[in-house]
């Protein structure tokens, strides 16, 4: 008999060898699955709870909005239930859109590059026959990746396969890793842990050999924790390691820190409601994107603002970053003073030109951002006070636990800003 973890319910379910390869249902959940067959390796076999299919996956887009953004990079790893690689994906795709000049700074992929590449859709749905049926992927960014995946394979039409992932961020926070300033990012998470991605350039495949090192720490931490209390003596350790139950209680660990690809996409948005209302021929209310007098300006869909805010509220109860009094805050010194200029200014004009300045300089500290915000508002200049919400969120301030508060006042005058430029 055959051992097979059913990825939607962890119900764990015996079925006889010849059944491998074949569809089913799970007898408890009812979803539909398709039973993967053991895995052998190195001389090593164990009970295989799911087919090989733990990967770690990063995409590179050319935004963060995925209905107005594209993928321009696919990488994958997958791995064993010991962290080692067994096969690697990668791809560029053509995402038939420009690229920005600050996404080329950021990943240094240019139209040139990925001319010649499959177009996202196809990418996307080579990854899915190349990771296997039921896949589990790590990623630093759970709603991101599940959102451009799905919304690509959605606006062609085809429903994205069942997946689920992981957010390994959030098992590093759990899992006690101190980062500094407690900035948890995939950079600063794998710095931590002795494994610093050295590449500028943010790109997947030096993503994925980072999370790869992560996800190996992660599951070693794991394991001591489920096996802590259950063979005290040194003897009873030797006889659990590299045993098919030790794989098997890290994979059910893993199955249950997990989410659904669907429910990680977060509310319904715009790729699943449009593929929905073709599928019931009921069509969408559409929802008008560029801005009055701006026509290049594109507003962001509500998930991107859920997104923002729950990250916002997540980080509003953690510890406030002290200051390094040994660090260089000679720039902070020049904002400060351009703040202090502006607060001393007679004209509006003069008061503007120096809030400018200190926002130029990199402003830790939200005030500027406020006030500039407020003058353009009350002057019924809205895409300028709208351009000043992008500037914040660009900068680092946002993600700071001692401006949470200030931060989800901007973030809901930014979402009011572009209804009230949306309607006209």
């Amino acid at each position: 008999m055959y051992e097979f973890v059913c990825p939607e319910c962890s119900e764990v379910l015996h079925i006889p060898e010849k059944y491998i390869g074949s569809k089913g249902t799970c007898r408890k959940c009812q979803s539909p699955i398709v039973v993967g067959p053991s895995i052998h390796q190195n001389g090593n076999a164990h009970s295989a709870t799911s087919p090989p299919n733990l990967v770690v996956l990063q995409l590179e887009t050319t935004g963060p909005a995925s209905r107005k953004h594209a993928i321009i990079e696919i990488g994958c790893i997958k791995l064993d239930l010991a962290g080692k690689e067994l096969d690697s994906f990668w791809t560029f795709c053509n995402p038939d859109q420009h690229i920005s000049s600050k996404i080329i700074g950021r990943t240094g992929i240019n139209v040139d590059m990925v001319a010649q590449s499959p177009y996202p859709n196809e990418g996307v749905k080579e990854f899915f026959d190349w990771v296997g049926p039921n896949p589990i992927i790590f990623t630093d960014h759970p709603h991101y990746t599940s959102k451009f995946l799905s919304a690509t394979l959605l606006r062609e039409d085809i429903v994205p396969p069942q997946a689920k992932v992981v957010d390994i961020i959030e098992w590093s926070r759990e899992r006690g890793i101190q980062v500094k300033g407690n900035e948890f990012r995939l950079r600063s998470v794998l710095d931590t842990i002795g494994f610093p991605i050295s590449n500028e350039h943010h790109r997947s495949m030096d993503s994925c050999h980072g999370m790869q090192h992560l996800v190996q720490y992660l599951m070693a931490k794991e394991t001591q924790m489920l096996l802590k209390n259950e063979h005290p003596s040194l003897f009873g350790k030797l006889l659990q390691k590299n045993t098919n139950e030790e794989q098997q209680k890290l994979f059910i660990s893993i199955m249950n820190r997990s989410q659904k690809m669907k429910d990680s996409c977060g509310n319904p948005f715009y790729e699943l409601q449009a593929y929905e209302a073709r599928k019931s021929g009921v069509p969408l209310k559409s929802v008008k994107t560029s801005v009055r007098n701006n026509p290049d300006l594109i507003t962001h869909m509500p998930e991107w603002f859920e997104e923002k805010r729950k990250k916002i509220k997540g980080i509003r109860s953690l510890p406030r970053e002290d200051f390094d009094p040994f660090e260089d805050h000679s720039s902070d010194t020049a904002w400060e003073f351009a703040l202090i200029e502006a607060s001393q200014s007679a004209s509006p004009e003069e008061r503007r030109r120096f809030l400018m300045r200190a926002i130029d300089l990199n402003a830790s500290d939200p005030k500027p951002y406020e006030h500039l915000m407020g003058y353009y508002i009350r002057e019924k200049n809205y895409i300028s006070a709208l351009e000043i919400c992008e500037k914040y969120f660009d900068s680092k301030n946002w993600e700071k636990p001692q401006f949470a508060g200030s931060s989800l006042k901007i973030l809901d005058r930014y979402e009011k800003l572009e209804h009230k430029l949306a309607r006209g």
